[in-house]
């Protein structure tokens, strides 16, 4: 077995026969297996009590609320989940999983238990939730979000027709569900095809639910008949297949999902204000905060905000200070990223592409300049020729530094401590403003 974590879970559920317990991997893994996907992580059921996997190993916990517990077992390859159907059968174990596909056991010989069909519905490609669709959902409303996501996972997927009824009817829960389950679906959805679960929840009526910045619409949200998306979701579809097919980077998919948010918070606006800088930094705020709802991963959350906040730059005529000045505060692999996603806007509107092909020249002109060369100048000469103290004035002074030999070329130790003092004064305070490009202290 190539996967150590099945292997792993094999050596448990052996040791589980020994001590006279049954036990079966359950849930996504036996799907996975299937479908010759990765797996990802392993639960295992057992006929055991919570407590006698305890007794067995010692190091494991109980976890969860009264119905829903389950003992958590950290192993060399990662925690395993097990729950117990002691008093139940397997089948009624199976039965409370959200759809078919979900719902197989696998032996630790191998052998796959399939009470409700879920074989049979891989085979047709069909989402369809397990014994009946309606209680599935009543029990768990996320579980439309889900179906969508699965319907995303692999080609030609779709969700049975009574599974699909039943998910639309549960929109307005959706709509109350805690948030960071909705984006734990979101951030999930990423990985696969983004913009084929667009498509799922436009269909299911639950993009307003779990999207509202990307609501469309009432006379096209829902129907899935009309020949007419709303401009905005249809751009953001196209921006999402385009990332897909580019990166598997989850960032960059991310600020492919926000890249409308401006818009929509433009129309929003009634102080007569829609300055571009204005309306790229509200727009890149609010998207932060709702990844914040979402309880995404701050480093994930950051890098997509500063994405959000410059991704219209590129796709018009830029300053090649502004562009110099970006590239030295994010890094070159970032401005690459930022790159990809306004190809990405502009593939996705077919608008002129010689803006973004200058300053992808301004950009690489100013990465060959810097690449390789050593900086003439430390902090401590920057304190010393600035008569300064340690603080964020000598990284400021530095990274002024960078912007210059960006742009000029390599200076020596002497050549680069005359043009700090004509770039600085008053203590070292700059003479530019960078207020732009912060945020409460932090690059944005």
């Amino acid at each position: 077995m190539s996967y150590p974590a099945i292997t792993m879970a094999l050596t448990i559920m052996r040791r589980l026969s020994c001590s006279g317990f049954a036990s079966y991997i359950v849930g996504g893994t036996v799907r996975d297996l299937l479908l010759c996907r990765v797996p990802g992580d392993v639960d295992i059921a057992t006929s055991a009590l919570l407590e006698d996997i305890c007794s067995v190993w010692p190091e494991a916990r109980i976890v969860g609320k009264p119905g829903k517990r389950s003992a958590i077992l950290p192993t060399s390859e990662g925690t395993l989940d097990l729950v117990s159907y002691s008093g139940k059968s397997l089948s009624e174990e199976l039965r409370r999983r959200d759809f078919t596909i979900n719902a197989m056991a696998l032996s630790e010989t191998g052998e796959i238990e399939d009470p409700w069909g879920g074989k049979h519905d891989l085979a047709e490609r069909l989402i369809r939730g397990t014994a009946n669709p309606g209680d599935r959902l009543a029990e768990d409303p996320v579980r439309a979000v889900r179906a969508a996501r699965f319907a995303a996972m692999e080609p030609a997927f779709s969700i049975d027709k009574e599974t699909a009824s039943r998910c639309r009817e549960s929109a307005p829960k959706v709509e109350q569900a805690a948030p960071e389950r909705i984006g734990r679906e979101v951030l999930k959805s990423l990985e696969e095809r983004p913009s084929r679960f667009l498509e799922e929840l436009e269909k299911l009526g639950l993009l307003k639910a779990t999207l509202p910045f990307l609501k469309i619409s009432d006379t096209v949200c829902g129907n899935a008949s009309s020949a007419h998306w709303d401009e905005r979701f249809l751009s953001t579809i196209k921006r999402c297949k385009i990332m897909e097919e580019t990166t598997p980077d989850i960032t960059l998919r991310a600020a492919a999902l926000f890249h409308e948010i401006d818009g929509i918070k433009q129309v929003e606006n009634t102080n007569g204000h829609n300055s571009a800088i204005d309306e790229a930094f509200s727009g890149a705020k609010r998207a932060g905060e709702i990844m914040t709802g979402w309880a995404w991963p701050r480093s994930v959350a950051k890098e997509v905000v500063r994405l959000v906040r410059w991704r219209g730059l590129l796709s018009e005529g830029s300053e090649p200070k502004e562009l110099r000045r970006l590239m030295v505060l994010n890094g070159t692999r970032w401005m690459d990223c930022l790159f990809l996603l306004s190809k990405a806007d502009i593939m996705a509107l077919s608008t002129d592409f010689s803006p973004w092909l200058e300053n992808r020249r301004i950009v690489l002109e100013s990465t060959f300049r810097l690449t390789g060369t050593k900086p003439p100048l430390d902090g401590e000469d920057v304190m010393k020729i600035l008569d300064i103290k340690e603080g964020p004035k000598v990284g400021e002074a530095l990274s002024a530094l960078s912007e210059e030999m960006a742009e000029k070329g390599t200076l020596d130790a002497e050549s680069a401590a005359e043009w700090l003092r004509k770039r600085f004064s008053r203590n070292g305070t700059t003479q530019e403003k960078d207020a732009q490009y912060m945020e409460n202290g932090e690059i944005l």
